[in-house]
């Protein structure tokens, strides 16, 4: 659980590239960091360093971002320990699999209306953003979550709208749509 007064933790995955939504993450740092609220970045699968990424953010955000270029699926659980927050500013995807991922881990997305992504973020488990997002957008959505005093509940509801989601119930989905077409 988030403790009293600490930052918000935000995660985001995927290559740092326009159509992945980098530019509009780091507007929305700059942004938050104008209005004065304190966010700690972590950048997961960047394909860049942080030296070459960390200029893109404020001053308060660069100190403490953490930009992990390359990472493997097995690292992906302490990667994201201690977040609060997961982004997903992309233009484009289909079944984005870091969402749902993060969601399993208790990350509450702030999410763009890309691929599948409407049919697990609703009001009850994080924010769907509107179409074409803007940075005002993406900002208020996490001013929002660093405010709201139900946080927790909304990660516990992230955590339960992807529950079925586990590989042994998509196996078993998987089987059992191959008995209907061997039945028909």
């Amino acid at each position: 659980p988030r403790r009293a007064g600490e930052p918000l933790e935000i995660a985001v995955a995927g290559a740092w590239i326009p159509s992945k939504g980098c530019r509009t993450v780091a507007a929305a740092a700059h942004e938050l960091e104008k209005r004065g609220v304190e966010i700690r970045w972590r950048l997961l699968g960047t394909h860049f360093d942080r030296a070459r990424i960390a200029p893109e953010f404020p001053p308060q955000a660069a100190r403490t971002l953490c930009v992990v270029p390359r990472y493997v699926r097995a690292e992906l659980p302490s990667l994201l320990d201690g977040a609060h927050v997961y982004l997903l500013a992309s233009w484009s995807e289909g079944f984005n699999m870091s969402l749902v991922e993060a969601m399993a881990f208790g990350l509450v997305p702030v999410s763009a209306p890309v691929g599948d992504a409407a049919d697990f973020v609703r009001p009850d488990t994080g924010v769907l953003l509107r179409e074409n997002p803007g940075v005002d957008d993406v900002a208020e959505a996490i001013v929002a979550l660093d405010r709201a005093p139900n946080l927790e509940q909304l990660r516990a509801a992230a955590q339960r709208a992807v529950h079925d989601l586990a590989w042994s119930d998509i196996a078993e989905r998987t089987l059992e749509f191959y008995r209907s077409v061997r039945h028909a």
